[in-house]
């Protein structure tokens, strides 16, 4: 009996392994498959299947999407720019095509197209009572690359805000910070670098460029013992983080600790850098 079930188990097996390795025959099928290599990283791969998911369904807006996404993944800017207008054409109202390329017009600095996107999606979002946190996230980091400050810390906010609602460890404090150092609002950028630090050890990770801007922001607000220790922090987590033993090596001379600074210029040294303006 043991025998006969463990036989009926294995051609059981045997046959779900033969059915889920079926030759894809439906858009659907096809589709599919496309969804399952990208999570594989197989992009080329998920490009050809889209592309006949496309064949047999060519008024569908989804694979152009997806397909569209897996160009991006290759830095295929052009081909991608070119799905998710089909898309658009094909679906108007389907606002994740307007983001998708509005992030593709935003990795190529054509920030005008990309803030072009990103407030349709916002517009079509807000009708619909839908949350265009995103929409406001990349479209402040575009205000942001054009230096339109006040309209890039208007929509970081609002994302920050909408996360907010429902999550924590915001991931958009960096972001928001760097616009506010831009604006040589310090203490507001070392507010959001602190916040950034606290998100990452709710999140259970250490990222050093949050203890550097911070660092940073301090030096520049001539807070520079705050500066010194947070510059510390992140070589201690990156003994070879070279900004921040640069920017230390400049707050221990500005403060009268030549020694420690030449030290630090040393190191700096030892790591393939260049020290114009050594200490004196």
């Amino acid at each position: 009996m043991i025998k006969i079930f463990l036989l009926s188990f294995a051609l059981f097996c045997n046959y779900v392994f033969i059915f889920s390795q079926k030759t894809p025959t439906t858009a659907d099928d096809w589709y599919y498959q496309g969804v399952q290599q990208v999570r594989e990283k197989k992009f080329s791969e998920a490009i050809v299947s889209y592309s006949e998911s496309i064949k047999k369904r060519p008024a569908g807006s989804g694979a152009f999407i997806r397909r569209g996404e897996a160009y991006s993944f290759l830095n295929d800017t052009g081909n991608a720019v070119k799905d998710f207008t089909q898309a658009i054409k094909l679906a108007p109202n389907v606002t994740e095509s307007y983001l998708l390329r509005g992030i593709v017009y935003l990795s190529t600095q054509n920030f005008q197209q990309a803030i072009e996107d990103f407030s349709k999606k916002i517009k079509l979002d807000e009708a619909a009572s839908a949350n265009a946190e995103e929409a406001y996230y990349y479209r402040g980091l575009a205000y942001a690359y054009q230096q339109q400050f006040d309209k890039a810390i208007a929509d970081l906010t609002k994302a920050i805000n909408s996360f907010e609602v429902t999550h924590t460890a915001c991931p958009y404090y960096p972001d928001r910070g760097k616009v506010y150092f831009s604006q040589k609002k310090y203490d507001l950028a070392i507010a959001d670098f602190t916040n950034a630090i606290k998100a990452d050890s709710i999140r259970k990770t250490v990222i050093t460029t949050n203890y550097f801007s911070r660092g940073t922001s301090y030096m520049y607000a001539n807070m520079f013992d705050l500066a010194i220790a947070d510059f510390t922090t992140a070589i201690k987590i990156d003994p070879k983080d070279i900004q921040s033993i640069f920017f230390r090596s400049m707050a221990y001379c500005t403060t009268g600790r030549k020694e420690q600074a030449k030290k630090d210029e040393t190191k700096v040294i030892e790591l393939g850098g260049n020290i114009k303006n050594p200490c004196q």
